[in-house]
């Protein structure tokens, strides 16, 4: 069986960032076609 590896903090940091990227895009797209 495969075991679950941690991420490293950089790794989950880069992770965060891009979510958090992808809602303030969502948010702005959703402003403008209201």
């Amino acid at each position: 069986m495969a075991s679950i590896k941690k991420l490293d903090q950089i790794v989950i940091n880069k992770i965060a960032a891009g979510e958090i990227i992808n809602r303030a895009s969502n948010a702005v797209k959703e402003i403008i076609e209201n």
